[in-house]
């Protein structure tokens, strides 16, 4: 887990920051704040494809006033449980 938290953290660009992580019973999620979270996961797709991960994650946003997480990844729009 902490090998891919560096890897993404250097993929980051400016105005993006890890937020950190927590582990569950059914999932490990890492939290990245960003302004534009469609542009910010396009960009990892790449690593996160070659590291073989990308058939395995599920990728999530929220705005920031709000606790409803919507799915960007694999692409349904329906709500998110964090596990």
């Amino acid at each position: 887990m902490v090998e891919i938290e560096d890897a993404l953290f250097e993929l980051l660009d400016s105005g993006e920051t890890f937020d950190g992580h927590d582990m569950r019973a059914s999932a490990r999620n890492v939290s990245v704040v960003t302004p534009d979270p469609d542009a910010t996961f396009a960009r990892l797709v790449p690593f996160l494809s070659r590291a073989g991960l990308i058939d395995h994650v599920t990728v999530a946003a929220r705005p920031l006033a709000s606790d409803t997480f919507v799915t960007l990844w694999p692409r349904s729009g329906e709500s998110f449980d964090r596990g």
